[in-house]
């Protein structure tokens, strides 16, 4: 307290009060240049009860001094009606966020401020309203008081009708400004909407955190929102909504910066993240400490552009857009931090700085945000690019290797083919070499049942040599002629008996390979019995193959002599049940009797079941 008092004595004259000549036309004035200033550490609220000699000249047209928590600043200025008329002036403190501001005009005395809102009011800045007489001199007093904000004093003595002008100006400035933030804010929350990227919302979250932050700043809040007792909360906790804006601005950097990418700068930027909260909680109404603390944000300012800059350097070029509008916002930033410790002021060369700052960062990251989608597309293209050409490549590749491995399998297919058939060869050899060796035994063999056991032998192996045959006739191996086949085996063996026996085929279908061996060996048990029992001279044999409700149906009648099935136990009679039943899957009905012929009936599915 006693280094402010030395540089006021130092910076400021000691002169006696000169009042200041007003006449109607007065207006837009400084008055705090001609003004008297005095800091009462005892915050008295009598005027007349103070020192008059520790009064110093202003001589400035604002002061910045900082944070006074403890003491009230009191100005003294005089004003002289030089005409013979009433005037009536306005004189405006023009720093909305001043908690207490009390105005004596020596009739009255009105208390105004942030925390001192009256209904009336209806601009941002506190003003008040006096009246001379013709020729009057008066004495006035303002008391200034600030426990939580700083203190900084701009006095203007105005006409009402000027006044209200001025007003309205500034009034437009800030709905341009809000209206832009507020565009911005819409414009991200639907592109957050489409992309559902965290940047969005972090940004968006500081937009918000912005126009509330600047609406407490310029005055608008207390104005038009909140009532006395929400004043007094918000300005005790300044710090909350100011990092209302600096929390949501960090992890937006982190996000849009990709920070992880960079271990140390990403630590300490997460160690402010969780310094924030302590911070705001300590620094409530001055519990630990004051809005000084403020400058602790300092060095958040520059690691964020150190970040920036970084980022840029190692290839992120959305980066550039967040340099520049970032830096703007700093500068500002410092800018109202030393206004607020009372060291310079922006506003005395330059309005609107922090709102301008603000536009200007907040147009030039929704560009950014918007070149990062242009950028986003653009890596989204050349990966698709990559992945068509890898995809192509892998295509050629495969191509290439389905193509060597064909010519492999056809190589492999076709040695195949050539050992395929030359054991078919070999096999039919050996099985025509064997039917012959049969029938030359059968030939020199001169026991009648021996000739008809070695018949019967050969030809059961005809049947399936015959199958072997055909496989090698016909290029497709799973489907042979049934029609051809059947034929061929009741020819072989009518050639060995002397019966006139007529013979019908109705055959309406092929078989499939595996079934049609069965098939075969089936006909050649039952054709063989019907020559050597069934017919002494004539007769006629039928063979039926068709389809029934999705099932084969085979049905080989004669009209022979027919027999007794109950008393039937050959081994031609085993073979056909064993094939038909465990072989085919199927029923097997065998219907005959003495003197009335035989039809022997087999019903099996298409497709035999896997083994």
């Amino acid at each position: 307290m006693k280094a402010i008092r030395i540089l006021l004595s130092i910076i400021l004259l000691t002169v006696s009060l000169m009042a200041i000549n007003i006449d109607r036309n007065t207006s837009g004035i400084d008055i705090l240049r001609d003004a008297s200033l005095y800091i009462d550490d005892t915050r008295s609220y009598d005027p007349f009860k103070l020192p008059k000699k520790n009064f110093v000249l202003s001589g400035k047209t604002s002061l910045e001094l900082g944070f006074l928590p403890k003491s009230a600043l009191w100005i003294e200025f005089r004003l002289k009606n030089t005409t013979g008329h009433t005037v009536d002036k306005l004189i405006e403190y023009a720093y909305p966020e001043t908690e207490s501001v009390i105005f004596y005009d020596g009739n009255t005395t009105s208390e105004n401020g942030m925390w001192h809102i009256g209904k009336g009011r209806e601009h941002t800045n506190p003003y008040f309203r006096t009246t001379l007489r013709p020729y009057e001199e008066r004495t006035f007093y303002i008391r200034a008081y600030a426990p939580i904000t700083p203190l900084i004093v701009e006095l203007k003595l105005w006409n009402e009708i000027d006044f209200v002008k001025h007003d309205f100006r500034h009034q437009t400035y800030l709905f341009i400004f809000f209206s832009a933030l507020l565009i911005l804010l819409i414009y991200n929350g639907m592109l957050l909407l489409f992309t559902r990227d965290r940047a969005y919302l972090y940004y968006i979250l500081y937009l918000a955190g912005v126009i509330f932050f600047e609406s407490i700043y310029l005055g608008i809040a207390q104005l038009y929102w909140f009532s006395n007792e929400v004043s007094v909360f918000m300005t005790k906790a300044t710090l909350g909504y100011i990092s209302g804006f600096v929390a949501p601005m960090t992890l937006f950097a982190r996000e849009f910066l990709h920070t992880g990418l960079f271990p140390r700068i990403d630590r300490a930027l997460r160690l402010y993240l969780w310094l924030i909260p302590f911070i705001v909680l300590l620094s409530f109404d001055n519990i630990v400490f004051d809005q000084r603390i403020m400058a602790i944000y300092v060095p958040l300012g520059v690691l964020l552009i150190f970040t920036g800059i970084h980022a840029y350097r190692y290839g992120q070029r959305q980066a550039k857009y967040y340099l520049v509008g970032w830096s703007v916002v700093i500068t500002a930033m410092f800018l109202s931090v030393f206004k607020s410790l009372g060291y310079l002021n922006i506003n005395h060369h330059v309005n609107y700085t922090n709102e301008m700052a603000f536009t200007i960062e907040a147009l030039l990251f929704s560009i950014a945000l918007a070149h990062r989608i242009k950028l986003l597309n653009e890596q989204k293209r050349e990966a698709t690019f990559k992945l068509i050409r890898m995809k192509e490549e892998e295509q050629g590749r495969l191509e290439n290797l389905v193509e060597e491995k064909t010519k492999e399998l056809r190589s492999s297919l076709q040695e195949r083919e050539l050992l395929y058939k030359e054991l078919n060869h070999r096999v039919k050899n050996n099985l025509a070499m064997i039917i012959s060796l049969i029938r030359l035994q059968k030939n020199k063999s001169s026991s009648r049942d021996v000739e008809n056991a070695l018949g019967v032998t050969g030809n059961r192996i005809f049947a399936i040599s015959e199958l072997y045959d055909n496989m090698n006739l016909q290029a497709n191996k799973m489907q042979i002629d049934t029609r051809k086949y059947f034929g061929n085996i009741i020819d072989n063996i009518r050639s060995n008996y002397d019966n006139n026996v007529t013979v019908e085929l109705d055959i309406r279908h092929d078989l499939e390979l595996g079934q049609l061996v069965y098939c075969g060996l089936i006909l050649n048990e039952l054709v063989t019995n019907a020559f050597k029992y069934a017919f002494e001279q004539n007769g006629e044999f039928r063979v039926s193959l068709s389809t029934e409700n999705g099932s084969n149906r085979l049905v080989i009648a004669d009209n022979g002599v027919g027999f007794d099935p109950a008393t039937n136990s050959s081994l031609g009679h085993k073979i056909v049940q064993t094939l038909a039943e465990k072989q085919l899957e199927g029923k097997l009905q065998i219907d005959s009797a003495p003197g009335r012929g035989t039809t022997v009936t087999i019903v099996w599915s298409f497709h035999l079941s896997s083994p």
